[in-house]
């Protein structure tokens, strides 16, 4: 049967559709701004947000890499649909083309067994940190991604198309990135069960039009069955995900953030810089910072900021700089530049922030990107 082709704004709105889900479940570093609730209960999410903070990092607290940590939950699955209803099976497999190309990101990884010991005649291709990956494990992912383009472009063919070696850089950067995921989850004692692999697969299938819907979709975008999408997709993104609940609450990365954080507002507070030269990422090197955000937050009222970044804001002065406030973001100087009223009566201000961000599991993995001993063995 033919595939039905779709024209520019059609793919452009399924596309608009599946980012929008897709920040959505994974909030950006530096977006303070939230949802803005009915007026009556903004103060009561407000203390209940703060409550599960609190709670969550007290759970997850550690001193070191190799401490015992207990297991944290999974959240919610993720969806291939941006909504719960079924939609015809041709636009569920548009979408899951649209949300499995963020494979070309590197927010998904591929294979579990991506360390086991090879057999010593078979030829690497690729070693990371001593890791040797085969000729026929890499052919394989080559093969795989090479695929999945060609079924993008059969939907799209206005597309541009993709070069074997961009397809094989690529596939060099995920495996790369999929070792040093690897590391980073052993240090910390990380796994991901099978309960929670299951789990997960579960609930995409009951909001995706059933198991027979999605082993449709694996199996034209991929030629994958439902296993191969475990081991090579969730289960590595539950790891990321539990790495990242993990390291946002561990002391070691949070004490050098708020170390800066203090050591900025010092160096404000003595007039030896201001908030507006973070706009200058050389400055900023040259104060030797790093992980900083400078934003221009433009105008907004209560409800529109998460609950800490909200309170010390309102309480500044005009012009005046605020101590280091922790947000699940990492600690902000806020700088208030306006207060006005809205048409309707209601207090607003206008402000500039300094973000000293927590570290991610994505900020880790770049770092170690920089000193991991790599070599490419020509094919």
């Amino acid at each position: 049967m033919p595939t039905k082709k779709f024209n520019d704004s059609e793919i452009s709105e399924l596309r608009k559709e599946v980012i929008d889900w897709i920040d959505k479940k994974t909030p950006s570093d530096n977006k303070i701004r939230q949802t803005k609730p009915p007026r009556k209960t903004v103060r009561k999410n407000a203390v209940k947000t703060t409550k599960k903070i609190a709670a969550t990092k007290a759970e997850i607290l550690i001193k070191t890499p190799s401490a015992s940590i207990k297991p944290v939950q999974a959240s919610q699955p993720p969806k291939l649909l941006p909504s719960p209803k079924k939609l015809p099976p041709v636009k569920i497999l548009a979408l899951a083309a649209i949300v499995i190309a963020s494979l070309v990101t590197g927010l998904i990884y591929f294979k579990t067994d991506l360390l086991k010991k090879k057999a010593p005649a078979e030829k690497n291709v690729l070693v990371i940190n001593g890791i040797g990956i085969s000729e026929s494990f890499y052919n394989k992912e080559y093969s795989t991604l090479k695929y999945f383009y060609g079924k993008q472009r059969e939907l799209n063919p206005s597309l541009q198309e993709i070069s074997d070696e961009e397809i094989k850089n690529m596939v060099n950067e995920r495996i790369i990135k999929n070792v040093l995921l690897t590391d980073l989850a052993q240090e910390y004692n990380i796994t991901v069960s099978d309960e929670e692999l299951n789990g997960e697969f579960d609930g995409l299938v009951e909001i995706s039009g059933g198991l027979d819907e999605v082993k449709k979709i694996l199996l034209d975008l991929y030629q994958w069955q439902p296993d191969d999408f475990k081991n090579n997709i969730l289960r590595y993104s539950i790891l990321e995900r539990k790495l990242n609940e993990v390291i946002v609450g561990s002391e070691s990365y949070i004490a050098p953030v708020l170390q800066n954080s203090n050591r900025a507002f010092e160096m404000i507070k003595n007039k030896e810089i201001e908030l507006e030269d973070f706009k200058d990422t050389e400055k900023v090197k040259g104060f030797g910072f790093e992980n900083v955000i400078f934003e221009n937050l433009g105008s907004f009222g209560k409800g529109v900021m998460v609950p800490e970044f909200e309170a010390a804001a309102f309480s500044l002065d005009i012009g005046n700089v605020s101590t280091p406030v922790k947000t699940v973001f990492g600690y902000h100087l806020i700088k208030v530049t306006e207060k006005t009223k809205s048409d309707s009566g209601e207090e607003e201000i206008s402000a500039d922030h300094v973000l000293f961000k927590f570290l991610t599991v994505e900020d880790i993995i770049k770092q170690r990107r920089t000193s991991a001993k790599i070599q490419v063995i020509t094919r």
